[in-house]
């Protein structure tokens, strides 16, 4: 009997179990998560990101907002500096006289000519307004002194005319005028009331010559000179009859009110005080030696006095 053949069981190689790792977790890259954004890919692989025409209006509109803005400054800068040509002009008249030679228009007029005749005249901060004051009194010889403010806030300046003092009447073959202090003529008497001509001291020329506005006839010496000695003889209770110019030889003839001769007075020289000083002596002597001159003292001499 054949006997059944036992199988060999087939031997496997054991295998050793291995223990399941648990998956690590992903490092975070920065590149990794530039890539995954997906401007970022686009931006990667050389795409321009477009923006969106919305965008595009938006920036657009902002920078028309601000040159806007800039064109509003600027116009305000503009106008707070400018100055309007259209003057407001304050006439002063000095005091105990009553005359004004032009109209308010008229001087309202000449301010803006003169404004008008320099581009600097035109902003507050390159404005000369010493030119234009100087302009103006040259313009207008009874124009003292003239003066120009401008207001911070607003364009129109403002023009203060002080009219000049009348000082001195001079009375010529030709007609009666108004002298400043300068010796300058401002006007003729016919502008001035008869009461307020009378406290001016007058002198009287033989010249014919015709006077004209602004033209001087004396020095503001004279004018110094005739104005101290009227008020020293006044004062002494000496009245002036009148006082007449000597022509080409710098002499006042004064006449006393009340008496039979007259005083010579020397007009270049300016000691007014100290020649009134010899004439009071003079007749103070003759007084006490009991004579009197029958035409005139002579006190042109500094500190000597003849008589005749």
């Amino acid at each position: 009997m054949f006997k059944r053949s036992k199988k060999q069981p087939v031997l496997q190689p054991r295998v050793r179990p291995t223990a399941s790792v648990p998956e690590r977790p992903r490092a975070f890259s920065y590149n990794a998560s530039q890539q995954t954004n997906p401007e970022n890919r686009a931006k990667s692989r050389g795409e321009k990101n477009q923006p969106e025409p919305k965008a595009k209006e938006t920036s657009k509109n902002r920078r028309l907002a601000v040159l806007f803005g800039m064109a509003v400054l600027v116009v305000l800068a503009i106008l707070t500096l400018w100055v309007s040509t259209n003057a407001k002009v304050i006439i002063i008249e000095p005091n105990g006289f009553n005359y004004q030679l032009h109209s308010l228009t008229e001087y309202q007029t000449a301010a803006s000519k003169v404004l008008n005749s320099s581009i600097f005249n035109r902003f507050k901060l390159t404005i000369s307004s010493n030119a234009v004051a100087s302009e103006l009194e040259k313009e207008y010889p009874e124009i003292s002194h003239a003066a120009i403010t401008v207001p911070f806030i607003g364009m129109t300046p403002n023009v203060y005319i002080q009219l000049a003092r009348p000082i001195l009447v001079y009375a010529s073959g030709s007609g009666s005028y108004i002298l400043n202090s300068s010796g300058v003529v401002i006007s003729n008497t016919s502008v001035i009331p008869n009461n307020e001509l009378s406290a001016l001291p007058k002198v009287t020329s033989t010249s014919n010559t015709t006077l004209n506005v602004g033209e001087q006839v004396l020095t503001s010496n004279n004018v110094i000179f005739i104005q101290t000695l009227q008020a020293a003889l006044v004062k002494k209770g000496i009245g002036i009859n009148k006082m007449n110019l000597v022509p080409m030889a710098e002499e006042l003839d004064v006449y006393p009110t009340n008496v039979g001769y007259y005083v010579k007075f020397n007009l270049h020289e300016n000691n007014a005080l100290q020649q009134v000083g010899t004439y009071l002596a003079t007749i103070a002597t003759l007084k006490k030696q009991g004579k009197a001159p029958s035409q005139y003292i002579d006190v042109m001499v500094d500190g000597r006095s003849y008589y005749k």
